[in-house]
């Protein structure tokens, strides 16, 4: 009877331990299902963001159309025309803005402002009437031919200014060909002066402005405006 308690009470101890060791097998955790039981967008987020086959375009760079400048503009005296005085001065300065193209550039700019008398210009006139064409306005060396100094450098202070006028339209007498070059001249090398020095900047000092028609070069303007030597400033 006492052996058979012993039996029993071994049998029930060997059964508990079967019994804890099962439940604590479910409950463990297994290393290798916890891997395989990991977010995969947690993976997703550590990875470094995907590099796009083709590169984002840049802006373009913004080039402008047109460029202002502030100059100096001379035109005819009324009073002048009027009286013929010759104590007053025949053209007077003005000064304003002129708007330009890289094509166009600065001196055509400026000479085509010349056929208009600026609003506000009180007691001015022009005598560069809309009918002129200029062909052409450019700094370079008469003849066309590169002078140099004696250091072998290109001369610029030999250059001067090339103004092509179309012969349609040009005409009137002496007093009016005066003024047609004066305005001209003066607008030329009152930036040269101490107006900004802008034509001065851009191209270097011109000696002086050749007239051209129709690309020639003629003695006199008188009858079609021709063109004669280069013109000096006559006002300093």
């Amino acid at each position: 009877m006492k052996k058979r308690w012993i039996l029993a009470l071994g049998l029930c101890l060997v059964m508990a331990l079967f019994a804890f060791g099962c439940g604590a097998g479910d409950h463990a955790a297994d290393p290798k299902e916890e891997v395989l039981q990991q977010d995969p967008a947690a993976d997703q987020e550590s990875e470094p963001p995907a590099v796009p086959e083709t590169p984002v375009d840049q802006p373009e760079a913004q080039i402008p159309s047109s460029y202002t400048e502030k100059v100096i503009l001379y035109y005819a005296n009324d009073e002048y025309i009027e009286t013929g005085r010759s104590d007053l001065p025949r053209l007077l300065p003005f000064e304003t803005e002129i708007e330009y193209t890289s094509e166009e550039g600065p001196l055509m700019a400026m000479l085509e402002a010349l056929k208009e008398v600026p609003a506000g210009a009180e007691g001015l006139s022009t005598v560069i009437s809309k009918d002129i064409t200029f062909l052409d306005a450019r700094m370079g060396w008469e003849n066309d031919e590169i002078v140099y100094t004696e250091n072998g450098e290109p001369d610029g202070s030999q250059m001067v200014v090339f103004v092509d006028v179309a012969a349609e339209g040009l005409g009137g007498g002496s007093l009016t060909e005066e003024l047609f070059i004066d305005q001209i001249v003066e607008t030329i090398f009152a930036e040269q002066g101490n107006n900004g020095g802008f034509i001065a900047g851009q191209y270097g000092t011109p000696y002086g402005v050749q007239f051209l028609v129709n690309g020639e070069k003629v003695e006199s303007l008188m009858g079609h405006f021709g063109a004669m030597e280069p013109f000096e400033s006559t006002l300093n």
